[in-house]
């Protein structure tokens, strides 16, 4: 787990989450890449295939991607079905 990694909303106070939901933006691949890193991303979604020849990440109808603010940190997260995964800004 990296220590940008925060968890997902399984783990983590609901009404945190429902809040960061509600007031959060979409944002591109690329800048959710950026951020998080493809790595990690690999990491927490390893049904996709990464060389590039099936579905990928990016491309799945039924993924978002969005920044927001979750208990008071600016965090980018990935909707996957209907399961937040949430990292955090790390310096």
């Amino acid at each position: 787990m990296s220590e940008k990694y925060v968890g997902d909303c399984r783990d983590l106070d609901g009404f945190k989450i429902q809040d960061m939901v509600d007031t959060s933006i979409e944002v591109s691949y690329d800048e959710l890449t950026a951020y998080v890193g493809r790595d990690e991303l690999k990491d927490k979604f390893p049904i996709y295939d990464w060389n590039e020849i099936g579905l990928q990440l990016e491309d799945d109808p039924y993924v978002g991607f969005y920044k927001g603010i979750y208990n008071g940190e600016q965090v980018y997260f990935v909707n996957w079905s209907s399961i937040e995964f949430i990292w955090r800004k790390y310096e």
